[in-house]
């Protein structure tokens, strides 16, 4: 009896954690429809996506970032001129992913040019880091106790320039991302083909610039993620359509490139860039989104670090930016920012392939998105 008893409360209690949801919130441009965040739930079973709702009104939310103790959320609001809108906003984070503002703070000096455009937080959740495209430029604030900002403890700016005279006539910072440890930060700048490596004052989130890299010449470094084990780094090349493998020395705050792999077929000869490129929670693949290509490319990481091409799925969707994973490293959903929707893919655990589960949903100008951890 007891064992039946103990099967039965199993039987039971499965289906129920099976089955719980995981929210969802997507960042967007709200120069058409669209008004800000907005949330939706993915079902943990079949990836099926549920129909979005407003989580809070913002201009231009084109990137987000999670505390890492999951109460808080940062948002960008990507404007190209000084005064239009706020660089940084905080927001609390609810059970159901509401989201209530908190504070905003600017991501440039005033007057000065901005396009804020990615953000992160330190791993012990005490700075928040923001990247300026439009204006070349790197920002830092203290996170106060209530999850708010404190005021900027700096605003970097680069200097240079690169060899498109076009696209890299000046800098632009296109992401700040910590370094597992939460010692350093690293800058992908676009405008100057380089990754400026900054070390972060614990005490007051001041960044120091520490050391540089140099990507290849015109291929215009985007956005950068690490293994979890820390020991590497993938940088997407927004121009090159490429993905460098980086090793990090997290003692010495240094880079060392390793390999750099390109993100089309070989038979394609159309117009791409690369938007976000991401590690799988198990450390084990690499995904980097085409616009233009409207694909995917995943790789498999050696023991070395280097990649080696797995597939390079279609996204089905038009001019794919934004794209994440799961927490439990199970869905891919990725964002179509000229097609209004988000798109959920499974993924492989063993191979990291995609296959796509056939859920999409209407959400305006999609540009992020970050799935948040159960409860």
């Amino acid at each position: 009896m007891l064992a039946a008893a103990l099967i039965a409360s199993v039987m039971s209690a499965a289906p129920e954690a099976a089955a719980a949801p995981i929210e969802v919130l997507i960042g967007t441009y709200t120069d058409g429809e669209s008004r800000g965040i907005y949330r939706v739930t993915l079902d943990s079973k079949t990836g099926a996506l549920g129909e979005p709702t407003l989580a809070a009104e913002i201009e231009n939310p084109s990137f987000l970032a999670l505390s890492p103790d999951g109460s808080h959320v940062y948002a960008v609001s990507e404007a190209f001129g000084g005064g239009r809108a706020d660089g940084v906003t905080a927001f609390a984070l609810g059970d159901d992913g509401g989201l209530t503002k908190l504070n905003a703070q600017p991501s440039a000096a005033d007057g000065a040019k901005a396009g804020a455009c990615h953000v992160s937080v330190s791993p012990d959740g005490e700075a928040v880091f923001a990247a300026n495209y439009g204006g070349g430029s790197v920002a830092s604030y203290p996170v106060r106790e209530d999850g708010s900002l404190g005021e900027p403890a700096t605003l970097a700016q680069h200097e240079g320039s690169s060899v498109n005279p076009r696209r890299q006539e000046a800098p632009h910072a296109h992401c700040v991302t910590p370094a597992p440890g939460g010692g350093f930060v690293l800058c992908a700048d676009l405008g100057l083909d380089q990754i400026l490596v900054y070390q972060v004052d614990p005490q007051t989130a001041a960044l120091t610039q520490h050391s540089v890299t140099d990507t290849p010449p015109g291929g215009g470094p985007r956005h950068v993620a690490f293994t979890p084990d820390g020991r590497f780094a993938y940088c997407c090349l927004e121009m090159g359509n490429a993905v460098v493998a980086l090793a990090w020395d997290g003692d010495a705050g240094t880079l060392t490139p390793l390999q750099t792999l390109p993100t089309l077929p070989e038979d394609f000869d159309g117009n791409s860039s690369t938007a976000e490129v991401r590690v799988h929670p198990n450390g084990k693949f690499v995904y980097v989104t085409n616009r233009g290509h409207d694909s995917a490319a995943v790789y498999a990481i050696g023991e070395d670090g280097q990649l080696t091409l797995v597939e390079i799925e279609p996204l089905a969707v038009d001019t794919p930016r934004g794209m994440n994973l799961t927490p439990d490293g199970r869905f891919l959903l990725a964002c179509g920012q000229a097609s209004d929707d988000l798109v959920s893919f499974r993924v492989n655990l063993e191979t990291g392939a995609l296959a796509p589960t056939g859920s999409r949903v209407n959400v305006p100008k999609a540009v992020d998105v970050l799935p948040l951890p159960a409860n």
